[in-house]
């Protein structure tokens, strides 16, 4: 008993439309297959961006290095390897207001803060860029808005901004190059204003709630209640 194919081949006996059909599909599917191993063949880094080779989505190291990849059309072995690939332009974060007490002058403040940063291109940074966060922008919010808290709180006296921005820039930018490959580059401090008792009771709803945050270091207020006494500060 002849055995049935899964794709039978066209012979004589088949009508000219299905000749015709037959070997349209088949282009068709040829097409599709060729289209994909191509896409996953090569690679494509944008302008301002940089990669690493993975393979297995792990990094791929030659010579005790990871392996990057510039700007520019890559190929890769398909289905096994690929190029994880990250921007190097300059980025601007817009943080969240800061509230910190200083401990001369029992006096708290609010800051308003605004990062510019970019990823370094080597391999070493790279590989923290791309493996070690999920989102950049956050993790340099946070340490930023930490720094500027604990450079509010250190400070002797705050008589202009500089002061605190010196303070903060120069404790967090070494730690976020060393663990997530980030320059920090400029700590943009657009404002640094006292935060008077009666704008954080109004704020805060009550008197006492106001006298509750009052403690040392970063004050017990975060998102959009801080944001809320930046406005009220600025608005006076």
């Amino acid at each position: 008993m002849p055995s049935a194919s899964l794709f039978p081949k066209p012979d004589q006996s088949w009508p000219t439309w299905a000749m015709i059909l037959y070997w349209v599909v088949a282009s068709i599917l040829m097409i599709v297959v060729l289209g994909g191993l191509a896409v996953r063949m090569f690679k494509f880094i944008p302008k301002g961006s940089a990669g690493l080779l993975t393979r297995r989505c792990r990094p791929v190291i030659r010579n005790g290095d990871y392996v990057r990849k510039g700007p520019g059309i890559h190929w890769v072995i398909p289905f096994t390897d690929n190029i994880e690939d990250i921007s190097l332009l300059d980025d601007v974060t817009n943080c969240a207001s800061v509230l910190a007490e200083n401990k001369q002058t029992k006096k708290q403040y609010v800051a308003e803060v605004r990062p510019t940063w970019c990823v370094i291109d080597t391999p070493t940074d790279l590989h923290n860029a791309i493996f070690r966060a999920k989102n950049l922008a956050e993790i340099v919010e946070t340490e930023v808005m930490c720094a500027v808290g604990v450079a509010i709180e250190a400070a002797k006296k705050i008589r202009s901004r500089e002061e605190v921005q010196k303070r903060a820039l120069k404790s967090c930018r070494k730690y976020l190059r060393k663990t997530y490959g980030i320059n920090l580059k400029k700590l943009g401090l657009v404002s640094v204003a006292r935060v008077p008792v009666q704008v954080l009771g109004d704020t805060l709803g009550s008197q006492q709630a106001a006298e509750e945050v009052r403690q040392p270091g970063i004050a017990a207020v975060v998102g959009a209640t801080v944001t809320d006494i930046g406005a009220a500060v600025h608005a006076q």
